[in-house]
């Protein structure tokens, strides 16, 4: 499927992972009276590109998720403060005064408004070395074909946030080789 007829295809799209304001990560940032709909972005990948311009200095910054520009925005408008504010604010999974906000903050959601086929879309995948052992994933990975393939290793004793770290490198490593990043 070319890009243009996927991109076609956004039926939603919002600043941030709807399940985590759901479950209130996201209390901190905005009023409690917040609906999702006040966050809705127009569906196109041109508002995607706007938002990460508005709040980020660039694409890198916003994968790594902590923005550094300074914006200035009316008092009076809470929900775009609330996104700055998030935007600006790293995770602290340690921090005991609040609901931490994580990596989901500054993960913009993209909804479909029907299913997409992976093969002929993906631009890399990441994946434990040990699924290259298991015939059927091999298989699905060369039938997906992406251009770019990401390994890591798995230690059997390693807490998650560890593979977490790997897979985030694998991925701006993807999206540096691949021109999303500079």
């Amino acid at each position: 499927m070319d890009e243009q007829k996927l991109l076609s295809q956004i039926f939603r799209i919002f600043p941030f992972d709807t399940g985590a304001f759901f479950s209130g990560r996201y209390n901190n940032f905005f009023d409690r009276e917040s609906k999702i709909d006040d966050f809705e972005l127009p569906p196109s990948i041109d508002y995607v590109r706007k938002y990460i311009g508005a709040l980020y200095q660039g694409n890198y910054e916003y994968i790594t998720g902590s923005s550094r520009k300074n914006v200035n925005i009316s008092i009076d408008n809470f929900e775009a403060a609330g996104l700055y504010e998030l935007a600006r604010e790293p995770a602290n999974p340690t921090s005991a005064s609040r609901t931490p906000a994580d990596e989901r903050a500054s993960a913009i959601e993209i909804q479909m408004n029907q299913p997409i086929k992976i093969k002929g879309c993906l631009t890399g995948i990441v994946v434990p070395e040990r699924f290259f052992d298991v015939e059927k994933w091999v298989k699905s990975i060369e039938r997906w074909n992406p251009k770019y393939i990401e390994k890591y290793s798995i230690i059997n004793t390693a807490q998650p946030e560890f593979f977490a770290g790997q897979v985030y490198m694998a991925v701006i490593k993807i999206l540096k080789e691949s021109g999303h990043l500079k």
